[in-house]
Order: C-alpha cells, then sequence, then structure tokens
C-alpha cells in the first residue's frame, strides 16, 4: 500500500472506531455485521482497506453512507 493510500487508511481506521465505540463494542459490530473480529481489527488500525460488501456492511451498522464514513464529516 502506497503512502497515500496508507494514511488515507489510518483515518478511515480511526474515524471507523471512533463510530463503533460511539455505539457499543467492537464485539458487537463484528456480531451484527458478521465480519471476522480479526479482520475488522485490521480495518481498525488501518492495515488494510474493506472490501465494497463488507464496507456496506459496516455503514448499515452505523446507519451512515460510504461517502460519510470515508470522508470523515462525522
Amino acid at each position: 500500500m502506497g503512502r497515500p493510500m496508507q494514511r488515507a487508511a489510518g483515518k478511515f481506521g480511526k474515524d471507523l472506531k471512533d463510530l463503533v465505540l460511539a455505539r457499543g463494542t467492537i464485539a458487537q459490530a463484528c456480531k451484527v455485521t458478521g465480519i471476522n473480529r480479526q479482520q475488522f481489527n485490521k480495518y481498525l488500525a488501518g492495515q488494510i482497506m474493506p472490501g465494497s460488501r463488507t464496507m456496506r456492511k459496516i455503514c448499515s451498522y452505523l446507519a451512515v453512507t460510504e461517502e460519510q464514513l470515508m470522508s470523515g464529516w462525522l
């Protein structure tokens, strides 16, 4: 992953963590979305970005649009 993508993934991970914890726990988010906890931790750490299907699951759980989540306007 190149530098700009690493920065984007890192910001995404921080924003995702803040939103998930404002709604409940990481374990709850994983259970409701059906996303493996190890995989979810990689998103939170900014190591990788979720694919489109997983992104839709996360956005649905958080009741936000993908654009809102990716822009950090929340």
